[in-house]
């Protein structure tokens, strides 16, 4: 060789430099998708816990130990603990959807 590089030196020097480019994008790609991931897998956990929860408030007020108007800060107050990232407003709107579903749940039981 005459002091010039050899082509298998050309090509890994491509392949770094196109790896180089490349591999950020890809890490972005896949912290995008994971975090996705963790928000659908936490978005489950919340609907699961609210209709728990709005059935125990249910629960707790038909057997008098729980005051009617007070049913929903008790299930914001159990929400908050395990979900305290999750604004005031996501933790109602999950209550509400879960009461309604409780609700449908209980006519179709009960229906003749």
């Amino acid at each position: 060789m005459d002091g010039q590089p050899s082509y298998a030196d050309l090509a890994l020097t491509i392949f770094f430099l196109v790896a180089s480019i490349a591999l950020p994008l890809v890490v972005r790609v896949i912290v995008a998708y994971l975090k996705e991931q963790q928000l659908q897998s936490q978005a489950a956990r919340l609907i699961g816990d609210a209709l728990i929860v709005a059935r125990a408030a249910n629960q707790l007020f038909k057997s008098g130990q729980l005051e009617k108007n007070e049913r929903l800060n008790y299930a914001m107050r159990q929400l908050k603990q395990t979900f305290p990232a999750i604004d005031e407003q996501s933790l109602c709107t999950a209550i509400e959807a879960a009461v309604g579903t409780l609700d449908l749940i209980d006519r179709e039981l009960t229906a003749p």
